[in-house]
């Protein structure tokens, strides 16, 4: 199974890219160019969701959202995500 988390791009005045997860709230991060953002998207959103399982938060399941872009969760930490969100759902809280 494959995780991917919305996230909307928006370049700035500035011409970096800002990047902000919808599911998560807080998160956020940008890049000089669009591949940046990319990457940083990438690595920000295995950091949230990492320390989500390492303090045993609740993981919001992945939504689908109108003019969002779909950000894969990086392979490092896909596979305990998906078992993650596996036990929240049948424990009906973070584990």
């Amino acid at each position: 199974m494959r995780l991917e988390y919305p996230a909307r791009f928006k370049r700035g005045e500035d011409g970096r890219v800002f990047v902000k997860f919808i599911d998560f709230g807080e998160p956020a991060t940008d890049g000089a160019n669009w591949d940046e953002a990319w990457q940083e998207a990438q690595d920000c959103l295995g950091s949230v969701i990492a320390f989500a399982i390492r303090d045993r938060r609740y993981l919001p399941s992945p939504n689908s959202l109108p003019g969002t872009v779909a950000v894969p969760v990086p392979d490092w930490i896909s596979e305990e995500a998906v078992r993650y969100l596996t036990t929240q759902e049948v424990n009906g809280s973070a584990p």
